[in-house]
């Protein structure tokens, strides 16, 4: 499957006259006065404009706001979604070497500097709906690249520590207050309250029948709870165990950064798209218990929950072994994840 970017007709050169002498403000430059003729050439635009089209599924079945999604996880449970959001960024397109090449994302509401917004809901469904989002959905991520044949895809799930904006100069993405912060960073709803983060993904289900959550300890003890019904399992992904403070112009420092790569290694957005599929995401989960933890997986690395969502994502929960460092780090590059597919439009 490929895709051949064509080069871009290059636009005609046009000229603007100085006006030398009187009236004209200030004196004429050195460039402007010379009688030197200079050559009035330009490089042409060899750039493609491509639109990567995306789609949030269970397996065949279209995540909406108003559906009811059937048969997720160990326990085949129905559940209606909640919420369902997520980041990615580091957007490259990979030719038949090999070699990646970013794509330049537009700048929009969706998109700042190498970041993008997908999000599946519209704000409706109440209280055990889609209530808390927003209207306004968004399921294609757009920008340039240079003329050439692609043959796959790669990127991150998450917003990165910062990014370079168009004059060079580093900007913090993902530890800022979101209520400063450029759109599409400028949700509360996708704000990490830890130092001022952002949830990777929010992807919220109502199980029906409810989660049950078992009693802990005995009764009479100090930290005895009791037996209870959960109504939301919770997907929120973002960095943690993260030191420092970005309101008071601290940096930021996170043992687990919990970006996960993602690599498509055959695919062409002319005919076809990229599919977040909820039923691999939770295959090995029972939703309608919880056993302990963030009602659902909130990347804390003791929740009973997080190990087999961070499988699919084929992320390190905790380190592979003593003294690797590689929590939260993806274990290979990408392909092995059980998150996302590709299909036809």
């Amino acid at each position: 499957m490929r895709i051949n970017l064509l080069p871009l007709a290059p636009l005609p050169l046009l000229l603007s006259a100085c006006l030398l002498g009187g009236g004209g403000g200030g004196d004429a430059s050195p460039a402007a006065t010379s009688n030197t003729a200079t050559s009035n050439t330009s490089t042409p635009d060899t750039s493609q404009t491509v639109s990567v089209r995306f789609a949030m599924k269970a397996g065949s079945q279209t995540v909406t706001c108003q559906s009811t999604l059937t048969q997720l996880g160990t326990s085949n449970s129905n559940a209606t979604v909640a919420d369902a959001r997520f980041y990615i960024s580091k957007v490259n397109l990979i030719d038949s070497q090999g070699k990646a090449t970013e794509l330049k994302l537009d700048q929009n509401q969706w998109q700042y500097l190498n970041t993008a917004l997908l999000d599946f809901e519209d704000g409706t469904g109440g209280t055990q709906g889609c209530g808390y989002g927003t209207p306004s959905m968004n399921k294609v991520v757009t920008g340039k690249v240079p003329a050439g044949t692609y043959t796959g895809i790669q990127f991150e799930m998450g917003v990165p520590v910062s990014a370079l904006d168009s004059s060079g100069k580093t900007v913090s993405l993902n530890h800022s207050s979101y209520d400063v912060a450029p759109a599409p960073l400028n949700l509360a709803g996708m704000s990490w309250s830890w130092q001022a983060g952002r949830r990777f993904s929010r992807i919220e289900l109502v199980p029906q029948g409810g989660i049950t959550r078992p009693a802990v300890g005995n009764p009479g003890d100090a930290n005895y709870k009791a037996a209870s019904t959960l109504t939301f399992w919770m997907l929120h992904m973002g960095s943690t165990g993260c030191s420092g403070n970005p309101v008071n112009g601290e940096s930021v420092s996170c043992t687990n950064a919990n970006r996960a790569t993602i690599k498509l290694p055959a695919f062409n957005p002319a005919t076809q798209q990229v599919v977040l599929d909820l039923a691999k995401l939770f295959s090995e989960t029972d939703l309608s218990k919880d056993l302990g933890g963030s009602s659902g997986c909130m990347a804390g690395t003791t929740d009973p929950e997080c190990a087999a969502i961070f499988k699919q994502f084929d992320l390190n929960l905790t380190e592979s072994a003593p003294g690797h460092g590689d929590a939260g780090k993806s274990k290979g590059d990408g392909s092995n994840q059980n998150l996302f597919r590709v299909e036809a439009l």
